[in-house]
């Protein structure tokens, strides 16, 4: 929780604890990344 990555340009904070998966991406999971 707080990690920031960049996504396609963008940066984005992470909102809740959670496991990488194929297809959870920022622009995917909104629940999950806040944009910077």
């Amino acid at each position: 929780v707080g990690a920031q990555v960049t996504y396609q340009g963008v940066r984005y904070e992470c909102l809740q604890a959670h496991y990488s998966l194929p297809g959870w991406e920022p622009v995917n999971v909104p629940a999950l990344w806040r944009p910077l």
